[in-house]
């Protein structure tokens, strides 16, 4: 007999059910059979044939038979179960996602109605409350369990039940059977008490939704009456503006009074910024005059300071001259070495005062 492999994903398991909701038929064991009856389809169920080699000669043989499809019925019972748990939970969370929308809804629409009261513009209750009614409505177009049908879940959830067929056995004996008849009732039983409970359940939750529509629908009237005293306090704005208006042109006489001293400030801030050219052309003028004097000056000190040069050299000079006459003169005094050729001076006569 050929066998068949479970088809999710990479689940190496042998199959145990196949399914002709498509073409080609899927098989899948038992721990995965739930993961295929979450796909919407006219889903078809079938239990594999389980390949038995014993001869049922003894109670033995066939009490463990029968023990192997019960187990086989404990592993889709426990899938079911945990099937109705998972969509009751995704349906709970699609709920409260439903809601926490809701909330942010109405959150998002008080906030306008605040900034509509803070808003000077004039707006019409007509366009509040079609505003709400939008709203309202476009919360009911993203409800998720609109498109849920509670018949057509009972409905797939039987056909799934009523596609598990019990293998057989040739040589099974007609009590075997029954009891096996009789423990798929069971098993069927449990499965519909669990499912009506998950109903209710539904039926609760929708009735939450229900609910909190009300509220919306409660505190969208409380919003038109919010938008009545809104329209008083428009009234009110618009004469605080007509108020704002009239000093307004208060305003804007003084701001014709303050241009016109305004257009005289500046004329004489164009004569200032005149003068003010002038004056900075005269300093460039003296600053140029300041600068040829700097050079002059700097060259006249280059010839002072060459002067004082020369008359250094010159005083070194005259030093040099009077040094070497009173060399010479000292040297006339003592004579030559091998004395006077002339005769000596007579008694009284000095040399000196002669020179003098």
């Amino acid at each position: 007999m050929e066998s068949h492999k479970c088809m999710f994903e990479l689940c190496e398991q042998p199959a145990k059910i196949k399914c002709s909701c498509k073409i080609p038929v899927l098989y899948f064991c038992i721990n995965h059979i739930g993961h295929h009856l979450i796909m919407l389809g006219s889903h078809n169920f079938e239990n594999l044939s389980i390949k038995t080699d014993f001869q049922p000669t003894s109670k033995v043989e066939i009490l463990k038979y029968f023990l192997l499809q019960i187990k086989e019925l404990e592993g889709l019972k426990s899938n079911l179960i945990s099937q109705v748990f998972s969509s009751v939970k995704a349906i709970s969370f699609q709920l409260s996602k439903v809601l926490k929308q809701l909330n942010a809804e109405l959150r998002l629409f008080k906030e306008e109605m605040i900034k509509v009261i803070n808003e000077k513009d004039i707006f019409s209750s007509e366009n509040l409350t079609m505003s709400g009614t939008d709203t309202i409505k476009l919360l009911e177009e993203k409800n998720p369990l609109k498109d849920i049908s509670l018949e057509k879940l009972i409905i797939e959830t039987f056909e799934f039940v009523k596609g598990l067929k019990l293998v057989n056995h040739e040589n099974c004996a007609t009590k075997e059977e029954l009891a096996e008849s009789q423990q798929e009732k069971f098993e069927l039983s449990a499965q519909i008490s669990i499912l009506n409970e998950k109903i209710s359940a539904l039926k609760e939750e929708n009735l939450n939704i229900s609910n909190k529509i009300s509220i919306a629908e409660k505190e969208l009237g409380d919003v038109r009456t919010e938008n009545e005293h809104l329209s008083e306090k428009i009234c009110l704005i618009n004469k605080e503006l007509s108020i704002y208006k009239d000093q307004s042109s208060q305003l804007s006489s003084q701001v014709s009074s303050i241009s016109l001293e305004l257009n005289k400030s500046n004329l004489e801030k164009s004569n200032l910024s005149h003068q003010n050219s002038l004056i900075t052309q005269e300093l460039n003028n003296f600053k140029t005059e300041n600068s040829r004097l700097s050079n002059q000056f700097n060259l006249t000190t280059q010839e002072l300071n060459n002067c004082k040069a020369e008359n250094s050299r010159l005083t070194q000079e005259l030093n040099n001259c009077r040094s070497e006459i009173t060399r010479l003169n000292q040297c006339r005094d003592m004579g030559p070495p091998g004395g006077w050729h002339h005769p000596p001076p007579p008694p009284g006569h000095h040399p000196h005062h002669h020179k003098k």
